[in-house]
């Protein structure tokens, strides 16, 4: 299943912060370029979406090994439980990462999250007059 349609612990919060749902703001950024921080955070989300989904493989593994009846491989078991506790602290980590870019936003009013900044003009300058410069002068 592809990151963009599993679900993620972060998703209500995201959700809050870009005034749409996860699929629609990976809708958008299929059919045109996105604001940075809505690429920033669906690509945060999409390594959120795969560590949690290990992890709950992973703990199923455990779960499965050390059910009533089994006879778990306490090397097997070892692996799974460093696994485990490594997973942990990536999805702790991408939480965190996920969390401060929400906290780091400008407020939801100031900024549309399909839309990319765009240049601001700079003034025109003003024109030179015939009698500015070397240019304008009539040569004798």
């Amino acid at each position: 299943m592809s990151t963009a349609l599993r679900p993620s612990s972060r998703d209500a919060a995201i959700e809050a912060a870009f005034g749409h749902s996860i699929q629609d703001l990976h809708q958008q950024q299929a059919i045109a370029p996105v604001a940075p921080a809505v690429h920033r955070m669906l690509e945060m989300r999409s390594f959120l979406t795969t560590v949690e989904n290990r992890l709950e493989e992973v703990r199923h593994r455990i779960h499965t090994a050390t059910a009533p009846g089994q006879d778990p491989v306490a090397a097997d078991l070892a692996v799974d439980l460093q696994w485990l506790a490594s997973a942990t602290r990536t999805r702790d980590q991408y939480r965190q990462a996920i969390d401060q870019l929400l906290r780091t936003m400008p407020a939801s009013s100031a900024r549309s999250p399909f839309a990319r900044p765009t240049a601001v003009a700079a003034p025109a300058r003003p024109a030179a007059t015939a009698q500015a410069g070397p240019a304008g002068r009539r040569m004798r």
